[in-house]
């Protein structure tokens, strides 16, 4: 079996994690809190967007994997990797083609940076859109498959 392709640039949900620190520290401070843990966030295009994204922009495809199978593979594997660390919370944020462009265009940013697309997730996770992992082995996949967790990516 052939290794996942590691992404072009590995330093995505670090940008993603700068985002929600700050927006973190910020809310904390106001509320004269310390903020104990890390939440981090990472980027998933959802197979019904994996084509759309690869079409208009297939400078993404060697980031996120060849095919959208690679890519649910490689953000799985990244959880896997980032829930070994002490104090994170980790989440999924789904992007959309259309979302990313209008995020952009309403900022006046380009969305092919990965500091847009890092942006754009975070929003998400200020939004509260994303979604925590790990599902139970019982609940439904976060990848939208359909499948549970146990019979889809758990099983990777």
């Amino acid at each position: 079996m052939t290794e996942p392709a590691k992404p072009a640039e590995p330093t995505l949900d670090v940008r993603i994690d700068s985002w929600l620190r700050g927006f973190s520290k910020r809310r904390d401070v106001d509320r004269g809190k310390k903020r104990t843990k890390t939440v981090r966030v990472l980027v998933y295009w959802p197979e019904a967007e994996w084509a759309t994204m690869a079409e208009r922009w297939p400078q993404f495809v060697p980031e996120y994997g060849d095919d959208h199978d690679t890519h649910r593979r490689m953000v799985e594997d990244m959880l896997r990797t980032h829930s070994e660390e002490a104090n994170v919370s980790l989440g999924i944020a789904s992007l959309t083609v259309d979302g990313l462009v209008e995020f952009a265009h309403a900022r006046e940013l380009d969305p092919v940076t990965s500091e847009t697309r890092a942006a754009y997730a975070a929003e998400l996770g200020r939004a509260g859109t994303v979604k925590s992992w790990p599902p139970s082995l019982r609940q439904k996949c976060w990848c939208g498959s359909g499948k549970s967790y146990r019979e889809c990516c758990a099983a990777l």
